[in-house]
């Protein structure tokens, strides 16, 4: 028996009428999907941190260009 809750109360979705069986079931999607997103933006930030430690640690190594006045 498939179930959701909306607003605090527990629904059953085969006791829905059709077209709020596919509404459920796409908002359902809908969030898995957001948080697939928001999973990989967390994987993507964590990898940019440490791509820009790399660089700070490259640069360090390496004498700074001098700027023009």
């Amino acid at each position: 028996m498939e179930t959701f809750t909306l607003d605090g109360k527990r629904y059953n979705i085969d006791e829905l009428p059709e077209d709020a069986q596919r509404l459920a079931r796409q908002a359902a999607l809908t969030t898995e999907l957001i948080e697939k997103l928001e999973a990989r933006a967390a994987i993507a930030r964590t990898a940019q941190v440490r791509y820009v430690d790399h660089l700070k640690a490259s640069l360090g190594k390496a004498p700074a260009a001098k700027s023009k006045k």
